[in-house]
This record gives C-alpha cells, sequence and structure tokens, in this order.
C-alpha cells in the first residue's frame, strides 16, 4: 500500500500532482479480527482491532482509489499499491469479512 506518514488523505503537491505529502509504501496485514499496517521491514506502524472500526470506506478520486478506515481514536486513509478498483473493493471485502466478521 501507499500511505502518508501521518496517514493524512492526498493533496495537491507542488509539482501540481495529485499525492501523499510525505508518501511512504508498506505492507496491509488483515488476519482474523484485526488489521495492521506495517512498512517494508515488517515493523507494525498501526493496528486497529475489527471491534473499533466504526467506518471503512472507499474514496474515489481521478487518479486512484483510497480506502479510509476509521478507528475509535484516528482515521488512516491509504491507496492499494495497483491503486485499482477492483483491488480496493477487494481489500474491503476482506477486511469486512476476516476483521470485522460482516456477512458480505
Amino acid at each position: 500500500i501507499s500511505y502518508d506518514v501521518q496517514f493524512r488523505r492526498m493533496a495537491r503537491l507542488r509539482n501540481g500532482k495529485t499525492g501523499f505529502e510525505d508518501a511512504r509504501t508498506g505492507w496491509l496485514r488483515i488476519r482474523p479480527g484485526v488489521v495492521e499496517v506495517t512498512d517494508p521491514s515488517n515493523k507494525i506502524l498501526a493496528t486497529v482491532p475489527g471491534a473499533q472500526i466504526k467506518e471503512l470506506s472507499k474514496i474515489l478520486t481521478a487518479n486512484s482509489n483510497l480506502i479510509t478506515v476509521t478507528g475509535e481514536r484516528r482515521q488512516f486513509v491509504f491507496e492499494p499499491g495497483s491503486g485499482k478498483q477492483e483491488e480496493a473493493d477487494l481489500v474491503i471485502k476482506l477486511v469486512q469479512t476476516h476483521v470485522m466478521k460482516r456477512a458480505n
């Protein structure tokens, strides 16, 4: 996934393109009852238990498909690796099924 260090939404950058201000690349781990964001060295940056997820949504922009996971304390915004809508839909479905334990 791609994300901003502070998990901010994408913004217009100085070069005129839209992107994360302080972009990083990492992994999204979807496990039973929990979703984790890790850096490339597998250091856990954020953990959100399924019971604490208040909202899971997709934000469509002209250039990308962002996913937001809103927990009790904070909101996490990231973009799937390919940036394609199909991948964003799959991530949402996996989080709903395996982390939030919701039937689709």
